[in-house]
């Protein structure tokens, strides 16, 4: 009897662990997720542009930008504590499509806040010039200057945190931290 229900107890387990990984691979079978289609809009009206080197920065940073989210595998522990926390959560995000930190930190928030489950309504992607003078729209006109990505993190309406230039540990370690 205990044989029967230590075996019921592990098949529980490993279904539930099955489910987890279900939903990764279903989010990773999404071929266009809102967030990608946000972002990709975004860097399209860029190499519209009439300055020749915002087009250009456009172009690279598009070309760059899916390998980049589809190689970045965020932990799933983390991201399940982030998808309890998420709740009345938004990003405004300032940075430059020249910036090869941006270039580098845009997608793994883009498939972190995507594995959450935070809506794409609720990411908003800034970008400035080189010599960070914003670039429409122009929430970065009352930017403060400070190093790029600027990550704001928002609850409700208020700013909790920010992630600058560079993430400490991961993207989704962070951003739990500053959810806590």
């Amino acid at each position: 009897m205990v044989k029967l229900f230590l075996g019921t107890l592990m098949f529980v387990g490993m279904a539930k662990q099955c489910s987890k990984v279900d939903l990764y691979f279903r989010l990773d079978q999404n071929a266009h997720p809102a967030i990608l289609v946000k972002i990709d809009s975004v860097i399209r009206y860029d190499q519209s542009a009439a300055d020749s080197a915002q087009r250009s920065w456009a172009a690279e940073f598009s070309a760059e930008f899916n390998s980049s989210f589809i190689q970045y595998h965020p932990d799933k522990k983390t991201i399940h504590k982030l998808r309890r926390r998420i709740s009345g959560v938004s990003i405004k995000v300032v940075g430059g499509n020249w910036c090869s930190d941006t270039r580098r930190e845009l997608p793994k928030l883009c498939k972190v806040l995507y594995y959450s489950g935070l809506s794409a309504d609720s990411l908003e992607y800034y970008r400035v010039d080189r010599d960070k003078k914003a670039i429409y729209p122009d929430f970065a006109t009352g930017w403060t200057k400070a190093p790029i990505p600027d990550i704001a993190i928002y609850r409700n309406g208020k700013v909790i945190g920010h992630i600058f230039e560079v993430t400490r540990k991961s993207m989704e370690e962070d951003l739990l931290k500053i959810l806590k």
